[in-house]
């Protein structure tokens, strides 16, 4: 979204021509969408695993048909093993033995909302498909990811995601402490999921959401190998390595490219959703002209951290002051806001004016759009009365508003 603010403060001189980009670094995903490809193999991949799943009938197949019971006691062996010590391995094991087990793995597993409502995919999915280890780059074996070493069989895509799941060492910036570098291995980078933000998990649930999560991701990439082996066991593997060669590598780059050929005369970019190390990539490429505003504390996990870019000839270098944490505390605390999601800058014009810049991303559902809506206005009521707010969000609104989505109607 681009706009141009003419005139702010009694029509004053200050123009400022505004961008707005959610650049999705966590959206590493090759076959996320639909691509004009060379070859027409890719189309033929694309229909053929479309059609596998709008319409499996009796091509379905029971999960524990993929993921064994000798997977299943490896998997819960490293779970033990691992430092995290997780507690509740037991009724883990019971709800594997009574509700997962036997399900038909298209029509009662990948298909099922209730499970896109409690996050066990898409939260642990987000946070270890791609990792930047200190400028070294760890993907997660699976077929969403950009992982490139050939998965031709279920059996040999396991080896290596239980390998790199429990015992590939990846350091990432510490939530807390900006800066440090924690060494871990990447199930110990999975959060809890909590009720209180996603009421489709139990309590119960809740207290085993983290050997739960990587169950459920062990479930779905398993089944995803074997479908794509099951429908083109020739060509998949091929057609992925030739669309991360064309738009996922170097993604950072690409993106700081179209910013500088685009957006070049832009005052203010907002971005969304950006690895922790994009700010410095931001300032490497962009750094001679914008000053590169972060918060105190970057999320190096889930790699979804908002930035603002200044213009240096539009603001007064020096007299930035972050009021992040301010805002987050208005808006409950953690509870909407997780490190990174927000970025509030006070900061002086050239003109003489102040202003309050804010970049945003809600969460799936929306619900804390509102929320963080609230604070920043009470923040402005309150403390900066003489501040002109300039907001750039990905509000994450929906068509229709629910008891657990922001509609976009009653946001407006």
């Amino acid at each position: 979204y681009r706009a141009e603010l003419p005139g702010l403060l009694n029509d004053g001189p200050m123009k400022l021509r505004i961008v707005t980009w959610n650049i999705a670094a966590v959206n590493n995903n090759p076959f996320e969408y639909w691509i004009t490809h060379q070859s027409e193999e890719y189309a033929r991949l694309m229909h053929d695993v479309q059609m596998f799943i709008d319409n499996p009938d009796n091509k379905d197949f029971e999960v524990c048909s993929i993921i064994s019971e000798e997977m299943v006691k490896e998997l819960r062996k490293e779970l033990e093993a691992c430092d995290c010590h997780f507690e509740g391995l037991d009724e883990w094991q019971h709800r594997w033995d009574t509700e997962y087990k036997h399900r038909l793995s298209v029509k009662e597993f990948l298909k099922d909302k209730v499970i896109g409502s409690k996050r066990l995919i898409s939260m642990p999915d987000r946070i270890t498909n791609t990792i930047n280890s200190e400028g070294r780059i760890f993907m997660r074996p699976s077929v969403i990811s950009m992982f490139e070493s050939s998965m031709d069989s279920v059996d040999m895509w396991w080896k290596m995601w239980l390998d790199f799941m429990f015992h590939s060492e990846v350091h990432t910036l510490d939530r807390l402490c900006p800066g440090v570098y924690n060494s871990m291995v990447p199930v110990q980078m999975i959060q809890p999921i909590k009720n209180s933000k996603y009421p489709a998990i139990s309590v119960e649930e809740e207290a085993i959401s983290i050997p739960l999560q990587v169950l459920a991701l062990a479930i779905f990439d398993g089944v995803l190998v074997h479908i794509l082996n099951t429908v083109a066991p020739q060509t998949w593997q091929p057609i992925k390595r030739s669309l991360c060669q064309a738009f996922n590598q170097n993604k950072g780059q690409e993106v700081i490219s179209i910013l500088n050929r685009s957006y070049h005369d832009a005052d203010v970019i907002f971005i969304q959703e950006a690895a922790a190390g994009f700010v410095d990539s931001a300032k490497a490429g962009l750094g001679k002209n914008y000053l590169v505003l972060r918060p105190y504390l970057l999320d190096g996990y889930r790699n979804q951290n908002s930035i603002i870019l200044a213009r240096k000839s539009r603001f007064v270098e020096g007299s930035t002051i972050d009021v992040t944490e301010h805002v987050c505390r208005l808006a409950g605390g953690g509870k909407w806001t997780a490190p990174g999601d927000l970025c509030v800058m006070a900061m002086k014009g050239v003109d003489g004016s102040r202003y309050l810049l804010a970049s945003f991303h809600g969460d799936t559902n929306g619900l804390a759009t509102v929320p963080v809506l609230k604070a920043l206005d009470e923040a402005v009521k309150c403390s900066y009365r003489d501040h002109v707010l300039i907001f750039g969000l990905d509000a994450n609104t929906h068509k229709n508003h629910t008891p657990t989505t922001q509609g976009v109607q009653e946001f407006h």
